[in-house]
């Protein structure tokens, strides 16, 4: 969907924004556009407009502490860009995979423990 909206968004001319009808969609599928960018949607009837406000309320409220709270801004520029302060440096750990031996692993086959300790 980002890259669909994003070659709609290039075609407007400009001072013109991208209205997005969310009629008879799922809130997942408008929250799937949000994450993609979109921002003003159009509704028709009332009633769904009034049910998909309450499923998506989350949005509207980290809208408004994006909008309000310095710290949210910076929390979410640390984790998901990797923004630092001046003089930080920024230490990303990857899983790194281990020797460690799995279940049924590291036995010797046809051979007992009993048989291995004798000489």
């Amino acid at each position: 969907m980002a890259g669909r909206l994003a070659a709609l968004q290039a075609e407007l001319p400009p001072g013109c924004r991208l209205l997005a009808v969310s009629k008879g969609q799922p809130a997942d599928r408008i929250r799937e556009a949000v994450a993609a960018g979109q921002r003003s949607f159009a509704e028709s009837r009332l009633q769904e407009a009034a049910a998909k406000q309450q499923e998506l309320a989350d949005l509207q409220d980290e809208a408004t502490r994006l909008k309000d709270d310095p710290y949210t801004v910076e929390r979410i520029s640390r984790d998901t860009m990797g923004v630092a302060k001046p003089g930080e440096v920024i230490f990303k750990f990857q899983s790194y995979p281990t020797n460690a031996v799995g279940p049924g692993e590291g036995k010797r086959q046809g051979r007992s423990s009993e048989a291995m300790r004798k000489p």
